[in-house]
């Protein structure tokens, strides 16, 4: 079995995707390392998680700095490469564009295969200047062309990237891990049970998750008999939870926000959510994505809203398992809210569908099952090359 090294800029905690692909490979009998960075040095340097090593290296950074950070970032690439080339390894495995540069480096002068793990088309970015969004998109396209294989998240993504040229490519979308199993699906709720929205992800400026707070104090005032709650769960980026606790006060006890959690306690958080709300800038990149918290709500039996913007839109049309609304504003989430909240029944269906359509084609182990053929072809690609 091989040893793979997977590398990652941030300090893998909360990134569910990662964790479910170095899993995979772990039960599969491959030995796995994450080279990760702790930019603010809060997690052990040395860490095991199911069988899951884990370096981190403390290097000093914040997060959404872009160019600020370029010299921490220049350091970690530095320590990563150092570490690795004074290491056993068959294959890098890099998360996302930003790891690729080096990872392609200590691949390459190794002499072993390199995977690009695309989860974001970084080059679609609108928070980007036009002249660097112009620089990552030579990367981009100059770093997926030369991967020995390209893993992404969506159809849409892997056909963007076939745009490019890239041939060696496979879909391994973020579907729902075992643990968000629901085994007898969505039931009726008792009518006089307060409902709660709920959105369990990053609580980063870009989600504009104001505009949900908002949406809730204005259905309380609409719906002083029936209010709903609201609950916000994981990591937030430095201020950001302050700006959303200063906003939510006048929901007083209707509000609850809770800190990162570990993905075995995800779960825990989804069922106390009657709606999940999908939320996100509306942004070249999110027009082609479909957001894991899509799939975990599905799994949960939970149904969503969702702007037509973004990726889900159609998805979550064509799978009928929540409310598409025109535009993401707050009068409009608040009507879709009124709707659903007004009709038990059809959060009951909207849910059921989500759930029986995980059931039988978004779950993980479709998803696991095409990352793991993509590692057995490039070993064996490997040791036909070895042997010849």
């Amino acid at each position: 079995m091989a040893k793979i090294a997977m590398l990652l800029t941030n300090p893998f905690v909360s990134d569910q995707r990662v964790y479910r692909e170095a899993r995979s490979l772990v039960q599969r009998g491959h030995s796995v390392t994450v080279y990760a960075w702790d930019r603010e040095g809060e997690y052990p340097p040395h860490d095991q998680q199911d069988d899951i090593q884990v370096e981190r290296f403390h290097i000093a950074a914040g997060y959404g700095r872009g160019i600020k950070s370029l010299t921490a970032f220049i350091r970690f690439g530095l320590a990563t490469t150092r570490c690795l080339l004074s290491s056993s390894f068959d294959i890098v495995h890099c998360h996302d564009l930003d790891t690729m540069p080096f990872g392609y480096l200590i691949a390459r002068l190794r002499g072993k295969p390199v995977i690009f793990d695309a989860h974001e088309a970084h080059s679609l970015y609108t928070r980007y200047s036009s002249m660097l969004r112009r620089i990552i998109a030579i990367l981009e396209r100059w770093m997926a062309r030369r991967a020995d294989h390209l893993i992404t998240v969506t159809p849409a993504m892997v056909s963007w990237y076939s745009s490019m040229g890239v041939h060696k490519i496979t879909l391994v979308a973020n579907y729902a891990d075992s643990i968000f199993d629901s085994p007898e699906g969505p039931v009726l709720q008792p009518a006089d049970k307060p409902l709660v929205l709920g959105w369990i992800g990053h609580l980063k400026p870009g989600n504009q998750l104001e505009l949900v707070i908002e949406a809730v104090k204005q259905f309380g005032t609409r719906h002083k008999d029936n209010p709903l709650r609201l609950l916000l769960v994981g990591p937030s980026f430095p201020g950001y939870k302050e700006v959303l606790l200063e906003q939510a006060k006048p929901l007083g006890d209707r509000f609850t926000m809770v800190g990162p959690v570990s993905l075995e306690q995800v779960p825990t958080y989804y069922r106390q959510i009657d709606i999940a709300v999908i939320v996100d800038l509306d942004t070249p990149h999110n027009r082609i994505a479909l957001a894991m918290k899509l799939f975990e709500s599905m799994a949960m039996g939970i149904p969503v809203i969702v702007p037509s913007q973004l990726g889900e839109g159609e998805f979550v049309s064509r799978e009928r398992c929540g409310l598409v609304i025109g535009d993401y504003e707050v009068d409009t989430i608040v009507e879709a809210l009124e709707a659903l909240s007004s009709d038990p029944h059809a959060r009951l269906t909207l849910g059921r569908n989500g759930w029986q359509a995980v059931k039988e084609r978004y779950n993980w182990s479709v998803s696991a099952q095409a990352l793991v053929k993509v590692y057995d072809e490039l070993l064996s690609d490997t040791e036909e090359y070895c042997s010849t």
